[in-house]
């Protein structure tokens, strides 16, 4: 342990600077403050939509709505992937 130089009280080994996470004020650990939460979202909802539309089409009995929904999954799928590998740390 060290002696505070100013206060006199013992302090633990001085970190370097720039060592450790460098947080801003008002971070929290909520999940809505993580890079990945809305990409996700985004792919389980496009998972889920699409999904919904493999029964149809692979007993088939799907017409063209059946057809344009599980497109529509599928694209908000293509975007929460994209979204999360432009979103991932570098």
């Amino acid at each position: 342990m060290e002696k505070d130089a100013d206060s006199g009280s013992s302090v633990g080994p001085k970190a370097e600077a720039g060592a450790g996470p460098a947080e801003s004020p008002g971070t929290g650990n909520a999940p809505r403050d993580r890079w990945w939460f809305s990409p996700v979202l985004y792919i389980l909802c496009g998972t889920a939509v699409a999904g919904f539309q493999w029964e149809p089409i692979s007993a088939g009995i799907a017409d063209w709505l059946n057809w344009l929904v599980l497109a529509a999954g599928l694209a908000v799928l293509a975007y929460g992937i994209r979204a999360w590998y432009r979103a991932r740390p570098r």
